[in-house]
């Protein structure tokens, strides 16, 4: 196996930790009291308030040389198996972070890959290209695309997505802290930006923390409608702190007014980090994090569902109201971290088709897993 070394690299946030391993919120300057929303968690919002003169940039923190062992698999469960690390970029100079990777469900040699790329100059990341797009047409074994951008240079926070028909999409925070989707018909060559939902009203604003979502599924009534989610941190309306939807029935090129579907679960303070998945029916499932205070850790997961591709969803609920979660507590590392549900659902034709499997981390008490 590998051990990494971890790069301290948070001059965005201006976290340390103590000798209690708690997260320190960021350093706010007077300018910047009363505007500065904390619960954000994203690489562009926060250059956005170092410019403005909001935030105090962090220390910078070198991280402990990597040490190479081997690239031998050998866990419980799998056989034991070599898997070489394979960059998805030869530059140098360019780093990724918040991968999101997915199959072409027509031909499974076929990879398109999204990180929050930036420049790597002097130990630090100066210059933020956002959301990428990189891709590989023989099961990952040669990597090509542009770090620049997928489309355009955006504020990260990536998703892919591929269609039945091979259409690729990128989510992301686009450049005015709003929500887009940039599609490709021909791996990659040209890029079409679409507009999921216009930028911020309130002008210190974001919609943040997106994730992206396909049904894919043959015997879904909805196949091949897409579904984007994130928490509006974008307004100061009921909306705020709230989980929006938004859908598309035509491949991307249009979508619906933002839907907010967290209400239900009364969140003392905010919901954040939303996942989607789809079912064999065609079923739209929506969960994520619940804080009921802040700062703090995440205490709840909050859940929503619906069975008309995304027209009509039922009232949130917390399906988990008994954990402890990590993103104030971190895990001994100095590094952001959090316990953002992630979900999936059994297509397959066996017993236990439509089951939906949802994964979170957990630390300490509440809850019954660590």
């Amino acid at each position: 196996m590998k051990k990494i070394g971890l790069l301290c690299f948070l001059p965005l946030l201006g976290s340390v930790l103590h000798a209690q391993d708690t997260f320190l919120l960021p350093e706010v300057t007077q300018a910047g009291k009363g505007i500065v929303n904390t619960r954000v968690d994203n690489i562009g919002y926060w250059n956005y308030m170092i410019r403005l003169g909001f935030v105090k940039p962090g220390r910078f923190v070198r991280a402990v040389p990597g040490e190479y062992t081997s690239s031998l698999i050998d866990a419980p469960g799998v056989h034991p198996q070599n898997s070489p690390d394979i960059p998805v970029t030869q530059l140098t100079n360019v780093t990724q972070s918040e991968n999101s990777i997915f199959i072409d469900p027509g031909s499974e040699d076929v990879l398109l890959n999204s990180n929050n790329s930036s420049s790597w100059v002097n130990n630090y990341a100066q210059d933020q290209y956002g959301a990428d797009a990189l891709f590989s047409l023989d099961w990952g074994t040669i990597w090509q695309g542009t770090i620049f951008g997928a489309g355009e240079t955006n504020n990260g926070d990536p998703a892919t997505v591929i269609n039945a028909t091979g259409r690729w999409f990128v989510g992301k925070i686009s450049i005015d802290r709003g929500q887009g989707v940039a599609w490709s018909d021909d791996h990659g060559l040209t890029w079409h930006e679409v507009e999921v939902a216009p930028g911020p009203t309130y002008a210190y604003g974001i919609l943040d923390k997106n994730h992206l979502w396909i049904d894919n599924a043959a015997s879904s009534p909805f196949s091949g409608y897409l579904y984007d989610a994130w928490t509006n941190f974008g307004s100061q309306t009921i909306d705020t702190n709230q989980i929006q939807i938004s859908r598309s029935a035509n491949n991307g090129i249009t979508w619906s007014s933002p839907y907010t579907i967290s209400f239900a679960v009364a969140a003392g303070k905010l919901n954040h980090g939303v996942n989607i998945a789809t079912g064999p029916n065609g079923e739209v499932y929506v969960s994520w994090s619940v804080y009921d205070i802040w700062p703090s850790d995440e205490t709840a997961i909050g859940f929503c569902k619906s069975i008309d591709g995304g027209g009509v969803f039922t009232p949130a609920t917390r399906i988990i109201d008994n954990m402890k979660g990590i993103r104030m507590s971190l895990t001994g590392k100095n590094m952001r971290v959090n316990s953002f549900p992630s979900m999936a659902v059994d297509l397959s034709t066996g017993p236990n088709r439509g089951r939906i499997y949802l994964v979170w981390s957990n630390i300490g008490y509440p809850g019954i897993n660590t």
